[in-house]
């Protein structure tokens, strides 16, 4: 199986994007998603102003630029990441949320885990 059979096997379509950002507004909830190549960063961009870029993904400094200038908020992992990787993605995207201070981290999964029992 080549990458793209296996993206397009994995990932979600345009067609179950929408439904997912209709169940969302029903619920209240804030829809956004991580993007992990320019094109899912550019189809995201049509239904949401909000991405996450994985921390295994910080160092594709294509993505992480081009993310910014597609969304008003873009949130960085960095989990996996150097120092350096982190001031370089910063440098070239000015991220304005970066998940990986302990303090924001717990903040932020605090909510995440309140938003999926929201049921």
């Amino acid at each position: 199986m080549t990458y793209l059979e296996y993206k397009n096997k994995i990932e979600f379509n345009e067609d179950q994007i929408k439904e997912l950002i209709e169940y969302s507004k029903a619920k209240g909830i804030e829809f956004f998603a991580s993007v992990w190549d320019v094109d899912s960063a550019k189809l995201m961009a049509k239904y949401t102003n909000i991405a996450k870029i994985a921390s295994a993904s910080i160092t594709d400094l294509d993505l992480c630029k081009i993310s910014r200038e597609l969304f008003e908020t873009l949130i960085i992992s960095t989990g996996m990441s150097t120092q350096e990787e982190i001031e370089t993605c910063i440098s070239i995207s000015n991220i304005i949320i970066i998940l990986g201070d302990i303090k924001i981290k717990v903040t932020i999964l605090d909510i995440i885990i309140s938003i999926c029992y929201l049921s």
